[in-house]
């Protein structure tokens, strides 16, 4: 079974920073969810990523942060 969570070393690639500061900036600057563990280090959702990176799929990701189309109720 696949983990739910990124690894450090996955995040640390991802973010291109190794230090958990460093990682918490990129997610904030770069727009991506992600919890904040007990011990600092931030966490990602594995499938989070894979939709923001896997293409097609990223569109589903981005409604995710995406405004509504309140317009849509008046048509």
């Amino acid at each position: 079974m696949e983990p739910i969570f990124l690894s450090q070393a996955e995040l640390a690639d991802l973010s291109g920073r190794k230090l958990k500061a460093g990682q918490v900036a990129w997610l904030k600057a770069n727009k991506y969810f992600f919890e904040i563990n007990a011990n600092g280090h931030p966490k990602v959702s594995r499938q989070y990523v894979q939709l923001r990176l896997g293409g097609a799929a990223a569109s589903q990701a981005a409604r995710l942060s995406a405004e509504p189309d309140f317009g849509a109720l008046d048509r």
